[in-house]
């Protein structure tokens, strides 16, 4: 599977620091202590890459603490935590910021509730209305939209993936996630990550998680795939409607979905992100075969478009089939045969 919709300037080393920071920002005397250590081990080996010896900041690297907090004296563990530990937050969080000034960080915040492509490609069309209650975009960069409560930004990409994992698997528990988003994380930590994403969604966007019942959003958590899947549907009953169900699902295709799979996060959601891409580039041939036989030229380059949207492609090799780029036919014909040929050949989609 193609992923160029990537940000190009999250660099593995940014990446890696802002997983620091906020892996490091949820550390307390009752983290276990093996993912004290392991978070303390990779903090120093990650600053000594970037920090030259005899800079102040060296310092925080060479502070005497115990690796293992006393669990017998509270106030002894707290000593050590604030000097094993805090002081490589701190510098891993001022060499983030700084980093920043070369490498600008993406905007983190959600965007208004305005969706970034509407129904034509000039624009005619009112956008794409966004439902009550949080909204997770997944056919694209992933975001989250309408979610009523606030959040940190320092926590926003830890917790999206949170909801996007819990989305993607309703009723799994804790050991899946765990394995899925590859992260040691104690009873305590977990409990706060829920905590976080429940402030941030509202408490009747996740009920209280059961052992027998595992994570699971009620129905208010909706998102861009499952209204897809739902209009899809649709035309497959609908017959005359077809090309209008499909056409209102294409609409909510932004880019690859899960554009930023590339990045260390998401690695969990790459068979998700293969299905979801199998089942756009079929609908988009679909629409675009029914628009031949209504000789609609525009409307089945428009569908081809969100085809190779998500399959990867992007500037020049989409521009080739912007209505106001061509009006040939064979193009058209051409475009259907290229991606007829992509879903049959690539073996992400063929698994």
């Amino acid at each position: 599977m193609r992923t160029e919709g990537v940000q190009q300037d999250e660099t593995p080393a940014i990446d890696a620091l802002r997983d620091l920071v906020e892996r490091g920002a949820m550390l307390t005397v009752d983290t276990p202590a093996f993912e004290l250590a392991r978070w303390r081990a990779s903090a120093l080996y990650e600053l000594a890459a970037c920090i030259p010896p005899g800079h102040p900041a060296a310092g925080a690297m060479t502070a005497s603490s115990a690796w293992i907090l006393d669990e017998t004296d509270p106030r002894q563990a707290e000593r050590s935590l604030a000097l094993g530990w805090a002081p490589l937050l701190g510098v891993l969080e001022a060499q983030l910021h700084r980093s920043g000034q070369c490498h600008p960080r993406p905007e983190l915040v959600p965007p208004p509730r305005t969706p970034a492509i509407t129904g034509k490609e000039n624009g005619s069309e009112a956008p794409v209305a966004f439902p009550a209650g949080p909204y997770l975009q997944l056919l694209g960069l992933v975001g989250v939209q309408g979610a009523p409560g606030p959040v940190e930004t320092r926590l926003l990409r830890s917790l999206t993936e949170y909801a996007c994992w819990i989305h993607l698997n309703p009723g799994k528990g804790h050991h899946r996630l765990t394995r899925d988003l590859g992260r040691s994380e104690s009873k305590v930590t977990r409990n706060a990550q829920t905590s976080r994403l429940r402030k941030w969604f509202g408490a009747e966007a996740l009920p209280p998680i059961l052992s027998d019942t595992g994570y699971a959003f009620s129905p208010s958590v909706t998102s861009d795939w499952t209204q897809f899947q739902d209009r899809c549907q649709l035309s497959r009953q609908s017959g005359e409607t077809e090309a209008a169900h499909l056409h209102s699902a294409l609409e909510l295709v932004r880019g690859a979905p899960f554009g930023d799979v590339r990045s260390k996060r998401y690695q969990w959601a790459l068979p998700v992100a293969d299905a979801m891409t199998r089942a756009i580039v079929e609908a988009a041939l679909r629409l675009a075969e029914l628009r031949q036989t209504e000789h609609n030229l525009a409307q089945g380059l428009w569908a081809l478009r969100r085809g190779f949207m998500a399959a990867g492609f992007d500037g020049m090799e989409l521009d080739r089939y912007a209505p106001s780029y061509t009006s040939d036919w064979e193009t058209l014909e051409r475009g259907v045969t290229d991606l007829r040929h992509f879903l049959k050949e690539d073996p992400c989609l063929n698994e």
